[in-house]
Formats: C-alpha cells, sequence, structure tokens
C-alpha cells in the first residue's frame, strides 16, 4: 500500500539540485501553476549548487510566490522515501547533455516505486521509460510554461495521475529494479563463461 499523500498538492524534485536540471525553470514555473492550482506548493529537497538556494528564493520572491516554495535538505535514505510518497507529482528534469541523452536518473525510478506520475525530460532515456510504462508526461523542462502546464494538468486530474502513479509502481516491482537486473547479469555472465557470445 502507498502512505497518504500530504493534504495540499505537491510538486516535487529531490537529490542533487543542479542548474542543468532547470530549477529556476521549475520556480518560473510556480506562478504559472498557481493560476490553475492555487494550493500548489513546489518543493526541492536535498543538497544544493552553491548559489542556487537563494537564487530560487529570489526568483519565487519576486515573483510573490515564496510561501508556495519549500526548499528542504538532505535526509537518509529511507527518510527520503517517506518524503517522496508525500508528495503528488515527481519533476525528473535533465539538460540535454551526451551524459543525459540515454541514461536515466535514480530519481525516476524512486518516483515510479513511490507510485508518483513523473514529469519526465524529452530525452530518449526518461521517455522510453515513461512511455513503457504509461506513468507520466514527456516535458521540454527549458520552458516554463511546459513545467506549469503538464503540472496542473497532474493535479487537476487526480484520478489519472493516480493511475499514472500506479502503473510506474508496478513497472519498478517487475522490471526495473535490481533482482532483475541481477538475473540479466549473471545470465549474460553465465554465456560468456560458456563461450556463447551475446
Amino acid at each position: 500500500n502507498v502512505p497518504p499523500r500530504d493534504p495540499f498538492p505537491v510538486v516535487y524534485t529531490s537529490g542533487s539540485n543542479l542548474p542543468d536540471r532547470n530549477c529556476v525553470q521549475m520556480v518560473d514555473a510556480l506562478p504559472l501553476i498557481l493560476e490553475q492550482v492555487p494550493a500548489a506548493v513546489l518543493r526541492f529537497a536535498g543538497t544544493y549548487a552553491p548559489g542556487l538556494e537563494n537564487e530560487l528564493r529570489a526568483r519565487a520572491r519576486q515573483a510573490g510566490v515564496e510561501a508556495s516554495l519549500e526548499l528542504l535538505g538532505p535526509l537518509p535514505y529511507l527518510e527520503h522515501f517517506a518524503r517522496s510518497f508525500r508528495a503528488h507529482v515527481g519533476c525528473v528534469f535533465l539538460a540535454d547533455t551526451p551524459k543525459n541523452h540515454f541514461a536515466n536518473s535514480n530519481r525516476l525510478f524512486e518516483y515510479m516505486y513511490c507510485a508518483l506520475p513523473v514529469l519526465a525530460e524529452d530525452l530518449p532515456g526518461p521517455r522510453a521509460v515513461v512511455e513503457a510504462a504509461r506513468c507520466g508526461l514527456i516535458v521540454d523542462s527549458r520552458d516554463p510554461r511546459a513545467i506549469a502546464e503538464s503540472a496542473a494538468y497532474l493535479l487537476t486530474h487526480p484520478e489519472e495521475a493516480a493511475e499514472m502513479g500506479r502503473r510506474g509502481r508496478e513497472a519498478v516491482l517487475a522490471e526495473h529494479n535490481f533482482a532483475v537486473d541481477y538475473a540479466r547479469l549473471d545470465g549474460l555472465y553465465g554465456r560468456i563463461t560458456r563461450g556463447i557470445v551475446p
């Protein structure tokens, strides 16, 4: 069973908050989200690049939405999951770099495990996972309006969002986990030792 969510809608991102995760664009999206979902909160958690925490606060203050921004610190791993379970939407945004092009962030699978519908970057790796599991929406996070429209859609369609979250959790439990990957790796090494080249 999934623990209860916070009583107010939370758009969430966690981990290493860095400029190339388009954190500033998320804050710029917040006023637009609040136009459709006035009770929404944008919550960051984890560590911050030098100066970024102050920049996010300043941008929110300038836009008049500082009361709807939460900047939290890191937590031990299990407590991090408890915090993630309380959110309503999980954001996995990444700059379009060679490193990020086909890789997937751990956050994507953590949010899926927590049954969060995800907003995932429009890159091949995240897109493949999210579209296969039908567990969220694809977003160009360079565009604050795109972030806002997608986040507001999920927050104003709770049944559809919950179904996305359910499918994401099922995909992690069935496929995207250590036990499954270990079995694949073990099988690969077994074939190599028997001289069967994959």
